[in-house]
């Protein structure tokens, strides 16, 4: 693989700037922001038990329906449970699914893809069914249960 250099001084500037994928995507404060958010939240919920100073089922029933407050950031619910706690602790729990969910389809994928033919059709129809059958909104322009 050869390094061509650049032609003219468009493709100089380009190339210092660096045109690849990544490069692209962080020139987009958005795409960066959210990214950033999502990243905190997901540490968040992994370091719950070390973050949060309640677990998700401590009650403190003297302060049922607590406002946010510096002890209870996001408040209390009915039962005087620290709504932040639960939240960390449940997004645990999702993300758990979420791998789950994702190393179930990839390791089905690549055994049916490994024996080819029938085994390699169905494989990706069974995948893909949850999509397929999805319910579509009204006026979507697509029939029910096709693409």
């Amino acid at each position: 693989m050869s390094m061509v250099a650049p032609t003219s001084e468009a493709d100089a500037r380009a190339a210092a700037r660096g045109s690849g994928f990544a490069s692209r995507l962080l020139r987009q404060p958005l795409l960066v922001a959210s990214g950033l958010t999502l990243l905190v939240v997901i540490i968040a919920c992994i370091l719950a038990p070390i973050v949060s100073p309640y677990g998700p089922l401590d009650q403190d029933l003297l302060n049922i329906y607590a406002k946010p407050s510096a002890a209870h950031l996001l408040g209390t619910d009915q039962l005087g449970r620290d709504i932040l706690a639960r939240l960390l602790f449940g997004g645990q729990t999702t993300l758990l699914g979420i791998a789950q969910g994702r190393c179930g389809v990839h390791g089905y994928r690549s055994c049916s893809g490994h024996r080819g033919g029938y085994a390699r059709r169905m494989g990706g129809a069974g995948c893909d069914a949850p999509v397929r059958l999805a319910p579509r909104r009204a006026g979507s322009g697509h029939a029910p249960g096709g693409p």
